[in-house]
C-alpha cells in the first residue's frame, strides 16, 4: 500500500476572507429619501412672499369701487298673459277613415241557437269527449311514415342479401402459333 500524500494548499485561501471561488455580492446601501423640488411649490414660496413687505407691514388694501345700482329695486314687469293651450287630437288620415267605417258597419243577426232552459232544470249528465289534438295527428303521421322508411330499407336488405350470377364471358378462341421457334443453341465466347 503506498502512503497517502496531500496535494499542496492554495496560498490564496489563507489570504482571503471566504470568498475563494465565486465572488461575493455586497449589499447596496438603502436610499436615502430626498425632498421634491416642484415648481408649484417655488412658486407658492414667492408668491406669500410678495404679499408680504421685506420690513414685516401687512400691504395696504385696496377695494374697488362700490356699485351703487345693486341696491335699487328694478321695476317687475308685467307678463302678458297668453290664453290657455287647448287640447285637440291630431288631424290624422286614419281618423276619417274610422268614422267611415262605423257609419257603413251594419249589424249582424244573432245567430240562431237552442232556447235557453230555464233555472232549477236538470240537463242529464256531461258526457266526456276526447280530445283531438293536431300533436297527436301529427305525431301518428310521423310514425306511419318512419314504419314505410323501415320497411323500404329491410326490402333493400333482402334485396341485397341474393346473390346474383354473372354471366359467362364470352372469349374468342385462341389461335395457336403455326411457326415453331428455333431453340437458341449456346456459343462459345
Amino acid at each position: 500500500i503506498k502512503a497517502f500524500k496531500a496535494l499542496p494548499i492554495n496560498p490564496k485561501i489563507f489570504t482571503s476572507g471566504g470568498e475563494y471561488g465565486v465572488p461575493r455580492v455586497e449589499k447596496r446601501k438603502s436610499t436615502v429619501f430626498k425632498e421634491f423640488k416642484l415648481r408649484t411649490a417655488a412658486t407658492k414660496s414667492t408668491s406669500r412672499k410678495s404679499l408680504i413687505p421685506k420690513e414685516g407691514k401687512p400691504a395696504p388694501f385696496k377695494a374697488k369701487p362700490f356699485n351703487a345700482k345693486m341696491f335699487e329695486v328694478a321695476p317687475k314687469i308685467a307678463k302678458a298673459s297668453a290664453p290657455l293651450t287647448q287640447p285637440r287630437s291630431p288631424d290624422l288620415k286614419t281618423k276619417n277613415l274610422v268614422h267611415k267605417f262605423i257609419k257603413e258597419a251594419k249589424p249582424e243577426p244573432a245567430p240562431k241557437t237552442a232556447p235557453a232552459k230555464k233555472l232549477g232544470e236538470h240537463r242529464g249528465p256531461t258526457i266526456p269527449r276526447e280530445f283531438r289534438l293536431a300533436t297527436e295527428r301529427r305525431g301518428k303521421a310521423y310514425e306511419e311514415d318512419w314504419k314505410e322508411r323501415v320497411e323500404q330499407k329491410m326490402q333493400e336488405m333482402e334485396q341485397r342479401m341474393r346473390p346474383v350470377a354473372r354471366p359467362m364471358p364470352r372469349f374468342k378462341p385462341r389461335k395457336e402459333r403455326e411457326e415453331v421457334i428455333k431453340v437458341t443453341e449456346p456459343e462459345p465466347f
